[in-house]
Order: C-alpha cells, then structure tokens, then sequence
C-alpha cells in the first residue's frame, strides 16, 4: 500500500470517529514514522486532550522533542 493511501484511509478513520484516541494514536504513529513532526505532535496532543495518561503519546511527544532539539542545535549556534 502506498502511503498516499494509507494517509487517506487513517484521514478515513479519524472523519468517522472524531473524538476516538485510538485513531489519533495510529495516524500519529504514521507522521512519526513518516517524520511528519508537526501533524503527529498535533495527533498525539489530541491523544492526551481525551486520555491524558496515555503513555505511548507522552513517550512518542518526548521522542519528537529529542529530535527536534538535537536537529537544530547547529542551526542556532554556528
């Protein structure tokens, strides 16, 4: 499958399932995987705005933020 249409069928799951973490989750997980940083921090901020112990979205904002710090350190300082 290709990822266009995998994007398309998670896009299909959150549309009919809007306040479900589950598919927040998974489409998240996808935008990780696909270092879509800024769509899967908002997928799993959505996560925890309706299950705030979940620790997979907790450990998966950690994981970004480690990312981001580490990719622009130089970007800042020459």
């Amino acid at each position: 499958m290709e990822m266009k249409e995998q994007l398309e069928i998670l896009n299909g799951k959150v549309a009919q399932a809007p306040e479900s973490p589950e598919v927040y989750m998974e489409r998240g997980v996808y935008y990780y995987s696909c270092s879509d940083f800024g769509n899967a921090i908002n997928d799993f901020n959505r996560v925890l705005q309706y299950d705030a112990d979940n620790t997979a979205a907790k450990e998966y904002l950690n994981m970004i933020q480690e990312i981001l710090a580490f990719r622009y350190t130089d970007l800042y300082n020459p």
